[in-house]
């Protein structure tokens, strides 16, 4: 009984928390149209990077990289620099799932786009070398 009113209590905290940026999401929505690219395949998905407590970039199969950008800061996700998700069918999608922090925050995910080649070059060269 008291999992289903803390499970019912985190749903209405995550739903309220995401309310007031419903309106700029629909905005945004409105610009750009759905082309069918908020979700990654995790088929194929070779390897992530935690950027920040907000950013996760997902290195695809082809060379491709998607830009998971999350609702609101997730806590401890770049300390960590690591996450877990529950799906059923095989797809992270904006708007629909969530990424759980380590210290098992539930992080909804706002965007996924593709990040363009120079923008990915720029990321690439950002990096310490190791």
């Amino acid at each position: 009984m008291n999992r289903v009113l803390l499970r019912l209590v985190v749903a209405l905290t995550v739903g309220a928390a995401l309310a007031p940026a419903a309106p700029a999401m629909a905005e945004e929505k409105a610009e750009k149209p759905n082309l069918g690219n908020d979700c990654i395949n995790l088929s194929q998905v070779r390897r992530t990077e935690v950027v920040d407590d907000n950013t996760i970039l997902f290195y695809m199969t082809g060379g491709h990289v998607k830009k998971m950008t999350l609702a609101f800061g997730c806590p401890s996700l770049k300390f960590y620099e690591s996450f877990s998700y529950r799906v059923h069918n095989n797809r992270l999608c904006a708007r629909f799932d969530t990424i759980v922090s380590r210290n098992g925050a539930h992080c909804p995910i706002a965007t996924v786009e593709d990040l363009p080649v120079e923008k990915q070059k720029k990321q690439d060269d950002a990096k310490p070398a190791e």
